[in-house]
């Protein structure tokens, strides 16, 4: 009877002949992907606060010298709660761009700093960060290391 040992760890080298005679290139069909991610907007009926994050006036400058032209915004939107009332602030950052560099062939284009968050890219305000941490310690903390007496 012939001994089986030797084959069982045999694996490595069964698996690195396979690949060897595998070919070298893969072919994937082409596919269209649904736009699916991205978060839901916040609701249209909440009111709106904007706060309007501007560059200095001496970022409105490009590196020639030139006065740079106000080309836009771009809008983010954030969940605020203030105790009994919900509303959104929009983070409304203006954007500018150099019309003298643009005629040059360079595109400059300068966006105002948003504030820092305590979540960056989160959805949730500093207020409402707050008003969750509150109400989760303050809710639960009558009923940790309370006894009631019957």
């Amino acid at each position: 009877m012939r001994s089986l040992q030797s084959e069982l760890f045999d694996e490595a080298e069964a698996l690195s002949a396979e690949l060897a005679s595998a070919p070298e290139k893969v072919t994937v069909p082409a596919h269209t992907r649904n736009k699916s991610g991205g978060r839901k907007p916040l609701p249209k009926n909440l009111p709106r606060i904007d706060q309007v994050h501007d560059l200095t006036d001496s970022e409105k400058v490009c590196a020639h010298g030139h006065a740079l032209t106000p080309m836009g915004d771009k809008v983010s939107e954030q969940l605020d709660v203030i105790p009994m009332q919900i509303q959104v602030i929009r983070h409304v950052r203006k954007q500018y761009v150099c019309k003298c560099c643009e005629h040059a062939g360079e595109t400059v284009i300068k966006t105002a700093a948003k504030p820092k968050q305590p979540i960056e890219k989160s959805q949730a305000s500093p207020g409402l960060l707050a008003y969750v941490a509150t109400a989760k310690y303050t809710g639960s903390r009558s009923s940790i290391g309370w006894k009631s007496s019957c």
